[in-house]
């Protein structure tokens, strides 16, 4: 999956399992893959859910046993603006992998509108988010992460990086064991008043 340019998806899908039942993705990844997957080159952008129900929306959704190299994306403006109490607003979801997944030269920016201006919506902003119970190994090296913009207010947090169940008020850490080597990446997290 390569040189793609993926955006204005907006779904109203009642999902309400954040972890598995992403109600809208740009690339969504669902199965078994060999390590030869490449997903690279892609500009992902404008992806937004706007159910009733807890529900979260991603640029990119990798579950059901995938492996091989996520590179040189580009994903900005994924957006939630669910009613719900803890909408979610990711980069990029990890569920399942293979034997490895390699995720570098990805660039992600969120809480932004396209056009650099202030997105003040009520979201929890994730740039990625590992969510990942397995004992296959997951690099991250080389990405450039940027949570920005300012919420209307609000007490949800956000994330450049999460390794956790769930982005909710109480993140349980011990359910994610994961092996994961990160490493040379920059995670900022800008983002205020939320």
């Amino acid at each position: 999956i390569q040189n793609n340019t993926i955006y204005s998806l907006t779904s109203t899908a009642q999902q309400a399992n954040v972890s598995d039942n992403v109600a809208v993705a740009g690339i969504r990844i669902n199965a078994a893959t060999g390590a030869g997957l490449q997903v690279r080159g892609n500009t992902i952008h404008t992806i937004q859910s706007a159910a009733t129900t807890s529900t979260t929306s991603a640029g990119i959704l990798l579950t059901g046993g995938v492996q091989g190299h996520i590179r040189d994306n580009r994903i900005y403006n994924i957006r939630n603006t669910s009613a719900s109490a803890q909408p979610v607003a990711a980069g990029v979801v990890v569920r399942s992998i293979g034997t490895a997944l390699y995720f570098y030269n990805n660039r992600i920016s969120l809480g932004l509108e396209t056009n650099g201006t202030n997105n003040t919506e009520q979201a929890i902003y994730t740039g990625v988010w590992n969510n990942l119970h397995d004992t296959d190994n997951l690099f991250l090296a080389f990405n450039s992460v940027h949570i920005g913009g300012q919420a209307s207010g609000g007490m949800l947090k956000t994330y450049a990086f999460l390794q956790g169940d769930n982005p909710s008020a109480t993140i349980d850490v011990t359910l994610v064991n994961t092996p994961l080597q990160v490493y040379n990446n920059i995670f900022q997290n800008a983002r205020t008043n939320g």
